[in-house]
């Protein structure tokens, strides 16, 4: 098992730094993070013709609002929403092309009510996460936010001549390319806290141009108040569920699928960055930052504005400051609301020149894609990942520009297809799910610990082993690996009428079993990483030792009501 420690950190997630160092590093998070949450639900705006004042004020109020309230929810947790980690939530600008769609054909009250729905798929995503290990990959979520860049990015280029009139041409392309080689510069040469801010530096030097040449409307923001509420109403939520709900819907259903994946990913790697010593990842953690997160979903479908995710930043943040301690997302939380209160925040975000918002959104969108390349190459790319990735990827491109047969498909048809997005998605799922039960392989046994399971186990293995062409020591020492893991199930939290299943596979010279229970025992590959072979005595924990020793990978996976404990055993040389 691999796992990374963070030896510089200044605080682990459970330490508390001072309330004046809490305060500081939330709300430099905060302004880090609140060009992403609060432009995203603008751009859509723009982009759909409906950038009014009232109901851009509505929209980012909302985003505000939401980031602040699950943000302070993922550090420090209610029931089973939020993780225990500083992870920021935030607008996902994923949902910006089925936003767009959804805006489109029935506002803001269908986008509400395709958010609010689909939010119950990243529960069930959550409460059955082990159910998707071998679906739900990450070739296919890579797939899908690379397929979202083809989507969107043709409106970052079309809001870069967008201006007020008399200011096209010349005046927005000046406005536009300072934006662009501010934030590229500032990504490329900058160090350490120039790069993090690179962005946000990049929007006031295109703002502070785009002033200069008139394209920035200063006296709106100057007529804003500095505190109150926005000034418009809720938008409402379109419960007809027509023709354009039940079209959108698969886009939207997929889109959260993608954001749980986006989710999973930051729940582990903030976990391998937040404590002092190596721990075994908690996926009953990561399953509470999906329900936040759906959470989150819910509540922002409900308000009318776009849905959220966990913002990748939370872990590079971590990394620069060395402070990792839960109480800054609190802080930090605290500070989201405190901004959804103040209109004068939502008149500046409106001001933003056009050609300022479609550079961001263009530089968004290729840092987007470079987290798709590294979701579907985390695994490593072999022949058959290799085809999943690029076939669901060229028919998304196909579709998105309606190349196959358009004339053949019914117009219900049409409107699901014509997403890129959407028909990649559903290609990459159906071919990830054929690999995987082409691969599903291995013999399976399910036995009662009420049963003989160290007779039944080896007997079993024996069985397989020997058609394997094992030898016999290579089957004892395999025989060995499954019996002190039983054993240890057993001892710690075994009640005769637990079911344990067992598979095992070969694959020439190595085998892998995988123990399936429902037992709630302590993380065995953590036990096995904390044992010190100088100081602890060799008769303390035989079964991990053994483990240690005979095993060449250990892996113990829990979830809420799931555990499946895999071991990798090599042949006898």
């Amino acid at each position: 098992m691999s796992h990374h420690s963070s030896s510089r950190l200044t605080y682990a997630v459970d330490e508390c730094p001072g309330v004046r160092t809490t305060a500081f590093l939330g709300f430099q998070a905060v302004l880090l993070m609140i060009s992403g949450i609060a432009l995203t639900p603008v751009i859509v705006l723009r982009a759909t013709g409906q950038a009014t004042p009232g109901t851009t004020a509505w929209v980012v109020f909302a985003a505000l609002l939401l980031s602040g309230i699950t943000t302070a929810l993922q550090g420090r947790p209610i029931w089973k929403f939020g993780s225990g980690y500083p992870l920021f939530m935030g607008t996902s600008g994923a949902f910006i092309a089925v936003g767009i769609a959804a805006i489109q054909q029935g506002g803001l009250p269908l986008l509400g009510t395709l958010a609010a729905t689909s939010a119950f798929i990243q529960f069930l995503f959550a409460a059955r996460l082990y159910w998707f290990r071998k679906l739900i990959t990450a070739e296919v979520g890579g797939v899908v936010v690379m397929l979202i860049v083809v989507t969107v990015f043709p409106i970052g280029t079309s809001l870069l001549n967008q201006a007020p009139e008399g200011k096209e041409g010349m005046p927005a392309a000046l406005t536009a390319g300072v934006t662009f080689f501010s934030i590229v510069g500032l990504a490329l040469f900058g160090k350490g806290w120039l790069r993090l801010w690179g962005p946000i530096l990049g929007i006031i030097i295109g703002c502070s141009v785009g002033a200069a040449l008139g394209l920035f409307d200063v006296e709106s923001v100057k007529a804003a108040d500095w505190v109150g509420f926005p000034l418009s109403e809720w938008p409402g939520m379109d419960l007809s569920f027509g023709k354009a709900y039940w079209t959108l819907l698969p886009g939207f259903v997929i889109v959260t699928i993608i954001g749980a994946i986006e989710t999973y990913g930051d729940a582990i790697s903030i976990q391998r960055v937040s404590h002092r010593e190596p721990q075994p990842i908690n996926f009953k953690t990561v399953q509470n930052a999906l329900y936040n997160d759906g959470l989150g979903n819910l509540l922002a479908g409900m308000m009318g504005t776009l849905p959220n995710t966990t913002y990748s930043n939370s872990i590079s943040l971590i990394e620069f400051t060395g402070v990792a301690a839960r109480r800054v997302a609190v802080y930090g939380g605290g500070f989201f609301v405190l901004l959804a209160f103040m209109p004068k925040v939502s008149a500046l975000l409106q001001a933003i020149p056009a050609p300022v918002v479609g550079v961001y959104l263009i530089v968004l969108l290729s840092i987007l894609f470079i987290s798709g390349l590294r979701l579907v190459t985390e695994n490593g790319l072999d022949y058959e990942r290799g085809i999943v990735v690029s076939l669901s990827f060229w028919l998304g491109v196909a579709f998105q520009n309606q190349t196959i047969f358009p004339e053949l498909m019914p117009a219900w048809l049409h409107s699901i297809l014509d997403n890129g997005m959407t028909a990649g998605g559903v290609a990459a799922i159906a071919l990830s799910g054929a690999l995987a039960w082409k691969n599903r392989g291995g013999s399976v046994i399910q036995f009662s610990l009420a049963a003989n399971v160290f007779e039944l186990s080896s007997r079993f293995i024996g069985k397989q082993a020997k058609q394997e062409k094992w030898d016999e020591q290579s089957i004892k020492r395999l025989q060995l690996v499954c019996e002190e893991s039983l054993l240890y199930l057993k001892g710690e939290a075994g009640h005769a009428s637990d079911q344990i299943r067992l598979e095992l596979k070969f694959d020439n010279d190595v085998a892998g079993l995988e123990l399936t229970t429902s037992l709630d025992t302590l993380n065995i590959g953590g036990r096995i990483q904390s044992l010190d072979p100088v100081t602890d005595d060799p008769a303390h924990e035989v079964e991990l030792r053994i483990l240690r020793g005979l095993a060449e990978k250990v892996e113990h996976q829990q979830f809420s009501g799931k555990s499946f404990l895999s071991l990798v055993v090599r042949k006898v040389e």
